[in-house]
């Protein structure tokens, strides 16, 4: 027996074209700082985050910004076919165009964290009957991704020497379900605010 059954047409629009990559900021957000008791998903369509909150703290939590250059930051999305249960492969691949002690700091925390990635794409479905919900999306949020690759070539002339890692799943543990799209308040100017909100 299948979980799930197609339930809706998809017609091609010839209005927002597509549009490669996603812009130079990400936020991460420790896995453990989620409240997921209190985060909150559309109920007509479980893909759509309306609320993604953090655990109450002082000084507050938040998520950290990461800031790439020039289109630097890469993301793909794979399903994994298993014998029982399927998964969602999230790879996240960001450089860093520096080589401080400062950021050999954030690399080793890094290293050992598990985290959720909120980034946002250059295409934007300006024209749809709700505009602007391809935008932003949560990689991770269920089990949060890893560091899998950390690496420096200090040759390399396209980083000048910097730092390029890799985030994704761990061997086991997939994703259930591919990155959820972020749509807060209903709107693009609110989800850009709110997403903005996680690392301000």
């Amino acid at each position: 027996m299948s979980c799930s059954k197609i339930s809706a047409d998809i017609a091609h629009q010839c209005l927002d074209k597509l549009a490669t990559g996603i812009k130079n900021t990400l936020v991460l957000i420790n896995i453990e700082d989620l409240d997921k008791l209190s985060c909150t998903f559309d109920a007509n369509n479980k893909m759509i985050c309306t609320n993604l909150a953090l655990v109450s703290a002082s000084p507050a939590l938040r998520g950290f910004k990461l800031e790439g250059f020039n289109f630097s930051n890469e993301h793909d999305t794979a399903l994994v076919k298993r014998k029982f249960v399927d998964g969602w492969e999230h790879n996240m691949l960001f450089r860093i165009f520096d080589n401080t002690p400062e950021v050999k700091k954030w690399i080793n925390e890094a290293a050992g964290s598990r985290f959720v990635i909120v980034y946002e794409n250059n295409y934007s479905n300006d024209n749809a009957a709700t505009a602007g919900t391809t935008v932003y999306e949560i990689a991770g949020y269920k089990y949060g991704l890893e560091i899998t690759e950390a690496t420096r070539n200090a040759q390399d002339e396209e980083s000048m020497g910097g730092w390029v890692l890799k985030a994704a799943c761990d061997e086991v543990n997939k994703e259930p379900y591919m990155p959820y799209t972020y749509f807060v308040g209903g709107t693009l100017a609110l989800t850009k605010a709110a997403f903005e909100g996680l690392y301000d």
